[in-house]
């Protein structure tokens, strides 16, 4: 809801709490929409990644900084210029470039090569 300061307000936990312009506009980013892109009042658009919604043209051209995902490098952990650390994973048959968890980012990625190790 826009407040007559033209900030956005959500009722959460019984309360009302400020919330981003994008938010405001486009809605929670949550897992039901993970994935979805949404076009801003000022006509940019946006993804819902991760719970956070990022510009998807910034997005598009970050992952495709990182390089190809393929059987070669699936489960390699690489870092974006700003939206932080990207796994390669498998998906679907095919691979693709997804959102490091915040433990994956610490400690590495858990796959095959790790199986039984203690961090």
């Amino acid at each position: 809801m826009k407040a007559s300061d033209e900030s956005y307000y959500a009722c959460l936990a019984s309360e009302w709490t400020e919330i981003d312009d994008v938010t405001g506009e486009l809605g929670f980013c949550k897992a039901s929409n993970n994935g979805k892109i949404n076009k801003s009042v000022s006509d940019t658009y946006y993804q819902c990644e991760n719970l956070e919604w990022v510009d998807a043209e910034k997005l598009a051209f970050e992952i495709q900084n990182l390089g190809s995902c393929s059987n070669e490098n699936v489960f390699e952990l690489k870092a974006t210029e700003s939206l932080g650390d990207y796994v390669c994973r498998t998906k679907d048959g095919g691979y693709s470039w997804e959102k490091a968890s915040e433990i994956e980012s610490d400690i590495g990625v858990c796959s095959a090569a790790n199986t039984d190790s203690l961090v």
